[in-house]
């Protein structure tokens, strides 16, 4: 029998299917294609995924875990950059569709709906006892894309055996 994996592994596989689990409709704005785990400093080729894409990354791992009683308690940090193609953009003209929804509309859409998700999620059996998703990070320059970086922190416990 294998090993389990790390708690942050098992807390990262979680948010990845909580992502997958999002689908457009009453309660979201758009489906994810795509969710890619990266290194936090991997180049990704946008350009070679469908849309919408989501990104993973580990945070800084710079958080010291705190001793509590029986266990210590940890931060854990991750990143999620959330891209969707700029359909505004003709094809054959570079005229600029008025009916299609502005870049800030569609990153502003995209963070809510991945807010929206791991604010309901199920992963506090982990031992989880805070998902926060600040405000959005940073919008993100790609070419011919909509994109933003999200900030996840997530605050867990684990005994001391």
């Amino acid at each position: 029998m294998a090993a389990p994996e790390p708690r942050d592994e098992q807390i990262t596989a979680v948010i990845v299917a909580t992502i997958a689990g999002i689908v457009a409709g009453e309660a979201y704005h758009y489906t994810p294609a795509r969710i890619v785990r990266a290194d936090f400093d991997e180049l990704v080729n946008f350009d070679s995924f469908a849309d919408p894409l989501v990104v993973i990354r580990p945070g800084d791992m710079q958080n010291q875990p705190r001793t509590t009683r029986g266990g210590h308690q940890t931060d854990l940090e991750i990143f999620a950059t959330v891209a969707k193609r700029d359909t505004r953009l003709s094809p054959t003209a570079h005229l600029i569709d008025a009916t299609s929804p502005t870049p800030q509309t569609v990153r502003a859409r995209m963070t809510a709906d991945v807010r929206k998700a791991l604010e309901a999620w199920p992963g506090w059996g982990l031992g989880v006892s805070s998902v926060e998703v600040p405000a959005r990070d940073s919008d993100v320059p790609i070419k011919g894309w909509c994109a933003a970086h999200l900030r996840i922190l997530i605050t867990y416990a684990e005994r001391i055996t």
